[in-house]
């Protein structure tokens, strides 16, 4: 190659590779962008959660759980129901051989589970309600593993 057209290649070409490289060395900045972002959101300390509110219906609450008879196909019988405890709208489990957890909504909206002797959870599906008397809940509870099924009524103590 001739002085003259190596001359020509060095002022045609060079030019060309440094617009070529500028132009990937942007787009791979560009492309790393969004990586950095999610990689800072990763980094910065989690938000705490406010603590939950009272609800109208925290408090302790006694009662029973009676057999309703056209869902029963077991021995299932009334069982007492001494102490359940809603606090900040969670149902909270008391020691003993019967427990209960779950939630109550600040609309008196009541689910969560009855966990028995052997861990066995019973769903429970219910509502709280402020009548002239105190406040109550009512709720269903149907065992289907062992064919029980119960109505609870508590009324807060």
């Amino acid at each position: 190659m001739t002085a003259d057209a190596l001359s020509w290649v060095m002022r045609r070409i060079v030019p060309l590779v440094a617009i070529v490289g500028l132009a990937l060395a942007g787009t791979a900045a560009h492309a790393a962008e969004p990586a950095a972002k999610a990689a800072a959101a990763k980094k910065a300390p989690a938000k705490k959660k406010a603590p939950a509110q009272p609800t109208p219906f925290d408090g302790h609450y006694r009662g029973v759980l009676v057999p309703a008879p056209a869902l029963n196909k077991g021995g299932c019988g009334l069982m007492s129901v001494p102490d359940f405890v809603i606090d900040r709208g969670k149902i909270l489990g008391t020691p003993g051989l019967t427990t209960f957890e779950g939630n109550i909504t600040m609309e008196g909206f009541l689910s969560g589970n009855m966990v028995q002797p052997d861990a066995t959870k019973v769903p429970i599906q219910g509502r709280a309600t402020d009548e002239p008397d105190g406040k109550h809940i009512r709720a269903g509870l149907i065992d289907s593993a062992n064919n029980c099924a119960w109505t609870m009524e508590l009324k807060k103590q």
